[in-house]
């Protein structure tokens, strides 16, 4: 029937595991079209206070309704996919003939580990703050034609395909960095038996029990002949696109709107909606420029209100001050109908609030409200909200102040905060406005 389209409009973080998460009940199926296990969207699914991380699976799971579909544009780890699926049945949560991958999705192998960490180690004061899953290499070896589409792990050739990648990827390996590589073959010269052994486990038990499609014609079934409704979930943010984010402080894969179709394989006219997540102040995890970053006395107290700890590394999350230049940038690339605001809760308790509305390039003083290619060369311009000491002055109305705060977002994006997200659990959760109340519009793109 249609399309809908979630992203990130930050440097990932933004809560869109959240918004999937009270969105889902909508729609039939919940996809994912790029990204892999560097992703950690985390819910609460049930009444208990117990988090659930999901790495490669949409958030939309947690439905009994919904499917979950994993696209072309993914990458995927078997053993930490397998682990999200037992993780789902210890919570009882049902998964089975509710997962759908598309054959055309790339394996990571564990040698794709190997080499993110060796290049990692080996940048030195350059490294990007990889999350060592593999990612970047596993899409150097897709772009290279030399990669593993998951599809091809039921042929008989399978076996030979991955020996050739791995022995060239512990080649590589001792080039990146001969003595790192040196210490990693003291025990076990090549791989790990026993990793190895473990991963063609995982890729079996992944064979055994999920269904691997050709998603074109899986996808095209579903919304034509069965009129089913699919949101789609992005992974990271657009602030780390790797062609209009920060490069080369950026992830692997396209993480704009634009890229679903090319990513899933749907025509650009199925796209119905996109919605952007943005958190009310900004975080980052890894290198780069970082323009809004607080000094370290507000920085922690961000850091701690808000629990900015990554789901996927654990490492803490830079913090800062939102960014209304880079909110518009990110709104203005992913052609955003609207956006959800999350963890305004945690602003809380300030006289003042500073939001960058501009910037000021460090050598010549020129001012621009546009986005720069080379972040690291300017400068935040800040102007002050008045800030609020609680959400609400009455149940369900809102603080003045946090009205003015929204009003100043939809003033410099130009498009309306539909709502609020007051807490990690589903519940708190305000709807501003209707999501009936957008235009339909068909073929946006």
């Amino acid at each position: 029937m249609y399309v809908d389209v979630l992203v990130g409009l930050q440097w990932g973080d933004e809560g869109k595991g959240k918004v999937v998460h009270v969105l889902a009940q909508e729609y039939d199926i919940v996809a994912r079209f790029q990204g892999g296990p560097n992703a950690g969207h985390t819910i609460f699914p049930d009444a208990s206070d117990q988090p659930l991380i999901l790495h490669h699976i949409p958030s939309g799971i947690v439905h009994p309704h919904t499917i979950a579909f994993l696209g072309a544009g993914m990458v995927i780890d078997p053993i930490i996919l397998r682990e999200e699926l037992r993780r789902l049945e210890e919570r009882g949560i049902p998964w089975q003939n509710r997962i759908i991958i598309d054959a055309r999705a790339h394996l990571i192998l564990p040698t794709h580990r190997l080499l993110d960490r060796l290049s990692e180690q080996a940048k030195g004061a350059r490294r990007i703050g990889s999350t060592l899953r593999g990612i970047g290499p596993v899409h150097m070896d897709k772009t290279g034609r030399n990669g593993l589409p998951i599809g091809i792990a039921h042929t008989r050739d399978f076996h030979n395909q991955y020996a050739y990648l791995r022995d060239k990827h512990l080649r590589l390996a001792k080039a990146i960095h001969p003595e790192a590589f040196a210490q990693t073959q003291a025990n076990h010269p090549g791989i790990d038996p026993a990793e190895e052994q473990q991963w063609f486990a995982a890729i079996h038990d992944l064979l055994d029990s999920i269904q691997i499609v050709n998603g074109p014609y899986w996808l095209d079934t579903h919304l034509n002949r069965h009129q089913h409704r699919i949101l789609v979930e992005g992974a990271q943010g657009t602030l780390l696109d790797n062609l209009f984010g920060t490069y080369p402080y950026v992830t692997s894969s396209r993480t704009l709107a634009t890229a679903v179709c090319a990513e899933l394989g749907i025509h650009f006219r199925m796209i119905r909606h996109v919605y952007g997540v943005a958190k009310a102040y900004v975080t980052r995890v890894g290198e780069g420029p970082f323009p809004t970053e607080c000094a370290l006395p507000d920085q922690e107290w961000l850091r701690e209100k808000g629990g900015e700890y990554g789901s996927t590394t654990g490492r803490p999350r830079r913090c800062g001050w939102l960014d209304l230049v880079a909110l518009r940038y990110a709104v203005m690339l992913n052609a955003v109908h609207g956006l959800f605001l999350t963890k305004i809760d945690v602003l809380s308790g300030r006289e003042s609030l500073p939001l960058a509305i501009a910037y000021q390039h460090k050598t010549s003083g020129k001012q621009s409200r546009e986005f720069p290619v080379h972040l690291q060369e300017w400068l935040p311009i800040y102007e002050e909200c008045p800030g609020w000491d609680r959400l609400f002055v009455a149940p369900q109305t809102l603080h003045p102040s946090v009205r003015q705060y929204i009003q100043r977002i939809e003033e410099a994006t130009g498009v309306p905060v539909l709502a609020l997200s007051t807490g990690p659990e589903k519940e708190a959760w305000m709807p501003l406005r209707e999501l009936a109340s957008l235009p339909a519009q068909s073929g946006i793109f």
